[in-house]
Formats: structure tokens, sequence, C-alpha cells
């Protein structure tokens, strides 16, 4: 779906693991991303440049985000991370100029370096 300029809404189904590296990359329309408890991991750049996503809520299955995930998301206000996470990538949410607040769980051990660049972020622990 990389590029997909016309995908409003994804849900995607359960038994699906991984959201690939790049899978909805410049997908400028998709408001809307559905993603169920099997999903542990999600790719690089997997939702970047998605513009029109406004929120996003990780369920607790999610482990890991790979680097560029969420980057360039510029409407992105609410973000909702898994209790399970442990791992922000590089750049996760960088560009996203309207997100001003995110609750990091306690299971988060790493946050890789830009994880939050240009956005108005105030960060809970």
């Amino acid at each position: 779906f990389d590029g997909c300029s016309n995908l409003e809404k994804i849900e995607i189904p359960e038994g699906v693991t991984n959201i690939s590296n790049l899978a909805f990359n410049g997908c400028s329309m998709l408001r809307e991303v559905k993603i169920p408890n099997s999903v542990t991991y999600i790719g690089d750049a997997a939702f970047d440049s998605c513009e029109s996503l406004t929120g996003i809520k990780l369920p607790d299955s999610v482990i890991h985000i790979g680097i560029w995930t969420f980057a360039c998301c510029k409407n992105i206000v609410d973000v909702r991370l898994s209790k399970s996470i442990t791992i922000l990538g590089e750049g996760t949410f960088a560009y996203c100029e309207k997100l001003h607040h995110v609750k990091i769980p306690k299971s988060v051990t790493v946050i890789h370096r830009n994880a939050f660049k240009n956005t108005n972020i105030q960060i809970d622990c």
C-alpha cells in the first residue's frame, strides 16, 4: 500500500504479527488504522507521511516500533502506546507537529535519538 493516496481506512486482520517496513508510507488520506492484538512489531516508516492520521492506538501486544514509523504524520494529536512496548526507534514521531503529549509506559527501555524531533512534546512517564 506504499504511496496509496486514496486509502482512508485500514483494519489489519487478526493473526498478523508484523506490519512491514513502508507498508502504508505516504498514504496521505489515511485517517483511521485499527491494529489487532496479534501485532508485535511495526516496521520502519510503516506509517511515515500519513498526513491525515490524527491518532494511533497501539495494542498491548506491540513491543517494538521501528525507525521513522510515524514520522511526518503532521496531524497526529493522540498517541496511545502499548503497555508492553520496549523500544521507540529513531525518529518514531519526528515532525508530528501537532503532537504535544505522550505517556511513556514503564516497559520502555530504549528511546532512540530524534524519536520526537520537531514536536512540542510533553512526556509523562
